[in-house]
């Protein structure tokens, strides 16, 4: 027997096994994409906006700067500030955030969401903050589909959650599909730059493979961080297999009660070099929490922790990253780099890149799917010749 047709049979059940898990990778992928593509239109439009938050909103409240009296001034402390609002806006205070930057307000928000400049020196509003409040709105869609503003907040977070495991698979099985099974030079271009096509199916195909090619990284690492966001199993699964930070309790030297003021102060004396103060109200069971920012606050290792118990005054934890268990450095990692803020602005335009394409592989991938659908209706609907005798 000629030895080319002796591989060619010797390969052709590997040929046709290699057919067949292709195809179920295919409609897997397929399958997975159709069911997550609205939500991800939904999360990646929002998720883009908000890879550049911070900037943003420094942005618009840089105009807002105050004038301290003078140089031996001291702002309000903060139990006077939280009391100059609630009184002024008839409505408890749920968040108070005090700045380390002399010219800088305060940042109060209400329990009605509302976000407010205030002077720290007089503890009169200047401002309503209105761009923090677009903002809120835009994660609460982005991370609950806005269930939260209806008491569903759990099976909001399980719908994005999913959605982010869905987006995986597509990034894992997508650049397998899109592997040419000819190799050559014309072939990987295709599937890699953008090219001029002929017909809108031929370009949603093109698009459909060049993001996927380019943002397929970018994806399977936000999917994977954002898991770690909507599903507490996953935050237990990295805390008890890496660590967790311990509380370790540090009584305070006599009985005392507990006194926001000096809270505040003793958080400044911990971390002299903070750059902010922010505490947050109801306390949860019985612990009030100030986390303390230093630098701009966009990766883990900006941020430390001072509890207190409500009762006694008592510090039950005190947490710096440094020495933070490795599962708390991981789950810091993960909330930072899912909008790609821990790497400054080139990570913010990566995240902002694959939020987009997400977005657009989305749109393609159903109408690609819609375009195979209607074939196979039509295909059906077509009346079959008959066969002859």
């Amino acid at each position: 027997m000629d030895e080319r047709l002796r591989g060619h049979l010797d390969g052709a059940p590997a040929g046709r096994r290699f057919a067949r898990a292709r195809a179920v990778l295919f409609w897997c992928h397929l399958a997975v994409g159709v069911a997550v593509a609205l939500v991800v239109v939904v999360m990646g439009s929002t998720g883009a906006m908000m890879s550049f938050e911070h900037s943003i909103v420094d942005r618009f409240e840089s105009r807002w700067r105050v004038d301290p009296p003078d140089d031996a001034t001291a702002a309000l402390p903060p139990s006077r500030l939280r009391a100059a609002v609630e009184v002024e806006r008839a409505t408890p205070v749920a968040a108070l955030t005090t700045y380390a930057d002399r010219r800088a307000p305060a940042l109060v928000v209400t329990k009605d969401k509302r976000a407010w400049l205030v002077d720290p020196y007089r503890g009169e509003l200047l401002a309503e903050s209105r761009v923090r409040g677009v903002f809120s709105t835009i994660e609460d869609v982005h991370r609950n589909i806005a269930l939260a503003r209806v008491g569903k907040v759990a099976v909001g977070k399980t719908v994005t959650g999913y959605t982010a495991v869905g987006v995986a698979l597509a990034a894992l099985t997508g650049p397998l599909l899109w592997w040419p099974r000819k190799r050559g030079a014309g072939r990987f271009r295709a599937i890699v730059f953008f090219t001029r096509t002929s017909s809108p199916a031929a370009r949603d195909f093109n698009w459909h493979n060049v993001l996927g090619i380019w943002a397929a990284p970018l994806l399977l690492l936000i999917a994977l961080t954002g898991t770690s966001i909507s599903f507490d199993g996953v935050k237990g699964f990295v805390t008890s297999t890496f660590g967790a930070a311990k509380a370790i309790p540090e009584p305070p030297p006599e009985p005392a009660a507990f006194d926001l003021d000096r809270a505040w102060a003793e958080a400044g004396r911990r971390v002299p070099e903070h750059s902010a103060i922010n505490g947050r109200w109801p306390a949860r069971d019985g612990k009030f929490t100030l986390r303390i920012r230093t630098r701009d606050g966009t990766r883990p290792d900006q941020w430390s922790q001072l509890v207190h118990d409500e009762r006694t005054g008592a510090v039950t934890a005190f947490t710096r990253y440094e020495t933070s268990a490795a599962g708390t450095k991981i789950l810091g990692w993960a909330r930072w780099t899912h909008t790609g803020q821990a790497f400054g602005v080139l990570g913010q335009g990566l995240a902002a890149f694959a939020a987009l394409s997400a977005v657009a592989l989305a749109c393609t991938g159903l109408a690609l799917s819609w375009r195979r659908a209607r074939r196979a209706w039509r295909k059906r609907a077509r009346p079959q010749a008959p066969t002859r005798a």
